[in-house]
């Protein structure tokens, strides 16, 4: 393939291609006497004596991982795996429900968590019901796998045991996350895979989920009305404490007439990415770029004297901004007795 062509669609398309082919004429093709004596080399590293005092000759990576041994490692995984499921059937193990009343979702940060994707949504602003508050859940009805590295066989076969997780171990993640460390409140799970309004204790769950929840959201409230007591902090005030303030109104805890400033206010430095000056790609402040003069708002560097009726900047006004500034340049050469260009 030509450099060029290599280039384009490649990580280093920003190096010159003569770099490249400099790099390239001096590269040469490994003979198998330079494999065999890389080979050698990792036997070598890999020699070991034993406990009489014997040597012990090391293999090469590819003696060692070798397709075979990878379908055979994968095999023993397998196998410890159905041997591991059969065992937890036998004992028994349950779906479980986890229910979320919180408005953001819920995500633990475990190895488990993360490769099967395990995250509960966010709850709706609005009640199930009338006497039941907005709630979402996501039921976990299968086991989950991991494995323990059990280190290489004599035949060079790596050992992997399977290692099960039940539906209530992770779902006891969420709620040691969410209510003991984070102290939401508003997390709880359930054996089954039924609606939590379903029976008579699941709805006092939700009531009591509630509660805690309300106490939490106050608590977010009060931290943003503090927050917004210093510009400086402003930015601190993120959408988790807005959607606190809306959980506590949909439940009649604050009233509309009660609506804080920063509800829907969002400081000037927020998650906005600074807009740059085409000229310099220098942030761009004010009416005209300190860098390399470029002006950014022609009018009012006009009206202010900073460049003079006609600027190459002019081309940038709207036609009625071009109409303020021929009637400011009227009124000047009236005031200065010229006679206005036509």
């Amino acid at each position: 393939m030509p450099v060029k062509e290599f280039l384009k669609d490649s990580e280093f398309k920003g190096v010159p291609p003569e770099a490249v082919e400099n790099v390239l004429s001096r590269a040469v093709t490994p003979t198998d006497k330079d494999f065999d004596r890389e080979a050698e080399r990792q036997r070598q590293m890999t020699s070991f004596k034993d406990e009489s005092g014997r040597v012990i000759r090391g293999k090469a990576f590819d003696e060692i991982f070798t397709g075979n041994n990878a379908t055979e490692a994968t095999c023993r995984l397998l196998r410890s795996q159905n041997e591991e499921g059969k065992k937890l059937n036998r004992i028994g193990w349950s779906p479980v429900t986890i229910v979320n009343l919180m408005p953001f979702p819920l995500e633990v940060n475990g190895v488990i968590h993360r490769r099967y994707d395990l995250k509960v949504p966010p709850a709706p602003l609005e009640p199930k019901h009338k006497d039941l508050p907005g709630y979402s859940m996501r039921t976990l009805d299968r086991l989950y796998w991991d494995s323990k590295d059990l280190g290489t066989g004599m035949d060079d076969v790596d050992n992997f045991q399977a290692v099960p997780w039940t539906p209530v171990e992770l779902a006891e993640d969420f709620t040691r996350e969410y209510n003991d460390i984070q102290r939401c409140g508003g997390v709880f799970f359930y054996e089954g895979a039924h609606v939590p309004e379903s029976t008579p204790v699941l709805r006092e769950m939700l009531k009591k989920a509630a509660e805690a929840r309300n106490a939490w959201c106050l608590a977010k409230v009060q931290e943003a009305d503090l927050e917004y007591t210093n510009e400086s902090t402003h930015k601190n005030i993120t959408e988790i404490h807005r959607g606190a303030w809306r959980i506590l109104h949909q439940v009649g805890m604050v009233k509309e007439e009660q609506k804080p400033g920063w509800l829907r206010a969002v400081h000037k430095s927020a998650g906005q990415t600074p807009e740059l000056c085409p000229g310099c790609d220098k942030p761009k402040a004010g009416v005209k770029c300190v860098n390399c003069g470029n002006v950014f708002k022609p009018l009012v560097a006009y009206k202010e004297g900073m460049i003079e009726f006609g600027h190459v900047s002019f081309q940038k006004m709207t036609d009625e901004e071009f109409k303020e500034a021929r009637k400011i340049k009227a009124e000047q050469d009236k005031r200065f007795g010229k006679k206005e260009e036509k």
